[in-house]
């Protein structure tokens, strides 16, 4: 019984540091991860091609190419 309420004292502890470390960041005005990693850079074509991915600029061919809603794309 002991041991369950040390469990609970220490979970309450944890998120309430997490909440208050939200808390001053978004007071902060400040857009960066929590964890204190640095923000991610802008990507090259061929970084984004090497991940599989594709850039906004082929979406956008393609969207033209087939009809696509622009309304569709706006929501991925």
């Amino acid at each position: 019984m002991l041991f369950l309420m040390i469990a609970i004292l220490l979970l309450l502890v944890a998120q309430g540091s997490f909440l208050f470390t939200r808390y001053l960041a978004e007071e902060s005005g400040d857009e960066r991860p929590l964890l204190g990693e640095a923000a991610p850079a802008e990507l090259t074509d061929e970084e984004i091609e090497a991940r599989g991915w594709i850039s906004a600029e082929t979406l956008k061919r393609y969207a033209e190419e087939y009809n696509i809603n622009t309304e569709f794309l706006s929501r991925i």
